[in-house]
């Protein structure tokens, strides 16, 4: 089995999905889960994601984005929080009240 990266799944999800299923999903995901999982992304691939957001969540969460640059969260973390952004959009997935917390690691 060929596994994906992050950018592979969520553009394969965009492109298999319903528009209509990709907004309110991503709506209903916190602020925070969206800005961390789309620091992996290309800023015109974020710009694509969030032009499918309401005008006042997608400047949320660029806020949010802009944020978490400044922080620096392992790669553990940042990969746990990008695998829960990708199971909301699995089939069943209806459960969003499992919210993630943000823990900055310490610089020594």
């Amino acid at each position: 089995m060929v596994r994906m990266n992050f950018r592979e799944r969520i553009f394969t999800i965009l492109r298999v999905s319903g528009r209509v299923q990709i907004v309110n999903t991503l709506m209903t995901i916190p602020d925070r889960e969206i800005a961390v999982s789309l620091l992996q992304l290309e800023v015109r691939e974020r710009d694509a994601i969030l032009s499918l957001l309401s005008p006042a969540k997608a400047e949320r969460v660029r806020e949010e984005i802009h944020y978490q640059e400044t922080l620096f969260i392992s790669r553990d973390r940042q990969l746990r929080i990008v695998k829960k952004f990708l199971s909301y959009f699995e089939p069943g997935k209806s459960d969003f009240r499992d919210k993630s917390y943000i823990r900055p690691k310490r610089v020594r």
